[in-house]
């Protein structure tokens, strides 16, 4: 019990740790507004004045499926867009990211968003499931080698197709955790003089009547013994205290 409570207490403190260290990461990303590589987070435009003079401003960023659905990374950095391959450079919009009515591509699952990190959380990797879609993947990143690249099993892992990389970095991409308990080897280990143990059961119905039965068999012998051995001396003592007539 011990070495399984110690265990459940390394996972817990294990993931934990990791989880809070990316929440901290996240969250001093957020707060301190850093820029991305992308210009995802807030864009900078140069306006260039007739006198020559050049004018950078920053433009938030804003996402949005459509006009009624806008979310700005200057609140949250939890705004995202489906991703995918499009005929357009970023620049272009100025800020105002959202579908294009042409696109090249479509990557399902995977999720465009403020921060490259909060893209990876967001993500999903039902794309890596299917070859069609691995195959336009890999039409736009070509691999400067020949290595096969295969689509993932779905009967291998735990995790359906669907369920968000944000989820298995929680769980450390781990699919199972095991524990292997080597007493002989903690013996050896810890070379102790002596062992002890102990252990609790539930007494069965029959052990409880026949513990019953012996102290009713162990009382009446006890009584046997006792009783008359009383009754003897309380009767004597009787005769030594009352006076002759």
């Amino acid at each position: 019990m011990q070495s399984q409570a110690q265990n459940l207490f390394w996972r817990t403190s294990t993931t934990n740790s990791f989880r809070r260290f990316l929440v901290l990461l996240r969250g001093t990303t957020q707060s301190n507004r850093l820029q991305s590589a992308l210009q995802t987070m807030k864009m900078h435009l140069l306006y260039v004045y007739p006198n020559g003079l050049i004018d950078p401003y920053p433009l938030d960023t804003i996402w949005a499926l459509n006009r009624s659905t806008e979310c700005y990374c200057d609140s949250t950095s939890s705004c995202s867009l489906p991703s995918g391959f499009f005929s357009r450079f970023a620049y272009e919009s100025e800020g105002y990211f959202t579908l294009p009515r042409s696109f090249l591509a479509k990557v399902p699952g995977f999720v465009a968003a403020c921060y490259a990190l909060e893209s990876v959380y967001q993500s999903k990797l039902e794309c890596f499931f299917n070859s069609t879609c691995l195959n336009v993947v890999l039409r736009y990143f070509p691999l400067s080698n020949n290595t096969p690249i295969d689509i993932l099993d779905s009967n291998q892992t735990q995790y359906a197709p669907n369920t968000t990389i944000g989820t298995l970095i929680d769980n450390l991409f781990i699919e199972n955790w095991s524990s292997n308990s080597s007493f002989s080897a903690y013996y050896l280990q810890c070379a102790p003089i002596s062992c002890t143990y102990k252990f609790t059961e539930k007494n069965s119905a029959l052990y409880v009547l026949t513990t019953l039965l012996g102290l009713y068999g162990g009382l009446v012998t006890v009584l046997r013994l006792c009783v008359p051995l009383v009754v003897g001396w309380w009767r004597k003592r009787n005769l030594q205290t009352d006076p002759n007539p």
